[in-house]
Parts: C-alpha cells; structure tokens; sequence
C-alpha cells in the first residue's frame, strides 16, 4: 500500500513537470505570435502607404496625359499610358489581393493566440489538479507513517 502511495506521489510529480512545461511552451507561443501580429500589421501599414502613393502618383501623371492629348500630343504618348494604366491597375489588384490576405492572416493569428490562451487555462487547470493529487498523495503518506509508526510500538 505504501508502494503504491510513493508511486502516485512520483506520478502526481511527473504530471505537475510535464503541465509547467506545457505552460511555459504556451506563454512562449503567444509571444511569438504577438510579435509577428506587430511585424505583419506594420507590413500591411506600409503596404497600404505604397498604394497610396503610387494612386497619386498614377493620378498625376493620367492627369498629365490628358492634358498633353487635349493640347494635341500624339496618339502614341496616350497608348502608352493606357499601358501604364493597366500595369497599374494590375499592381493594385495584386495590393489588394495582399491586403485581403493579410486580413485573413490577421484572423488566423487572433484564432491562434485564443487556443493558446485556451491552452493555457487548460494546463493552467491540469496544473491545480496534479498539485492537489500531490497534496492528496502526501496526506495518504503522512497517514501510513503515522500508522506504522504506531504498529512499531
């Protein structure tokens, strides 16, 4: 009987072991996710602000064509920015693919940092449960010394 005490207490330890390290995996997890939230929302900031100038920049420049087509410049000069036009617009569909995506990213990642906080509750839970097992197992060992002790005399 006392065997099988020492035997739960070692195993109520090895348990408490193993829920401290899965705490500290998960409090590592949701560091790094955090920071990778920051890294990518600055990308996107960033990617948004290139949009921005390349619209203006695109806007000043058809602006310019059109003025240079209205004053008669050749036909050619106005080709090629509808050419530049289509270029453009296809770099802003490819933007706004990015962006889209970045949002999905964004979600993904929120989903991520919740099942480690779920995580984190569920070990933090296993880790109440193995120190009570602990104390249940180290009052049962008290008990059966005393008992022996009183056997012995």
């Amino acid at each position: 009987a006392g065997l099988a005490i020492v035997q739960e207490l070692e195993g109520a330890k090895a348990q408490l072991a193993a829920a401290e390290l899965k705490h500290t995996k998960a409090h590592s997890d949701l560091a790094a996710s955090k920071k990778q939230i920051e890294t990518q929302t600055a990308a996107a900031k960033n990617a948004e602000n290139d949009m921005r100038l390349m619209y203006k920049r695109h806007k000043k420049e058809m602006t310019e064509l059109q003025d240079k087509y209205k004053s008669g410049e050749l036909e050619e000069r106005y080709r090629v920015a509808t050419h530049k036009a289509m270029q453009m617009k296809a770099l802003v569909h490819k933007w706004v693919g990015y962006a889209r995506e970045m949002g999905e990213v964004r979600a993904l990642q929120e989903k991520r940092a919740a099942a480690i906080e779920s995580n984190t509750a569920d070990v933090q839970g296993l880790l109440q449960d193995a120190l009570h097992m602990k104390q249940q197992a180290e009052t049962k060992v008290s008990k059966w010394r005393r008992q022996c002790q009183r056997m012995q005399k």
